[in-house]
């Protein structure tokens, strides 16, 4: 049996919602990583697009405030 994934679930101060992309798909964690990951995101020097890649503040790309993180169970 494979051990639980999950994803991040990303909150923005607007109120989108999406979760983390990395290299074009949903990007999941192990429960370990998951946890330390959203215990020491750091909000004020990422920012997210509408299809939910991290990227820093920058012009020509629309990006979103973080308001928060949280781990969610793939399923």
């Amino acid at each position: 049996m494979a051990a639980q994934r999950y994803k991040i679930k990303i909150t923005t101060t607007s109120g989108l919602v999406v979760y983390w992309v990395k290299r074009g798909c949903v990007h999941t964690l192990s429960r370990e990583l998951a946890d330390i990951w959203v215990k020491n995101f750091k909000p004020a020097i990422f920012q997210v697009t509408k299809s939910g890649e991290l990227a820093p503040p920058s012009p020509g790309v629309e990006t979103f405030p973080i308001a928060s993180v949280e781990m969610e169970p793939e399923t």
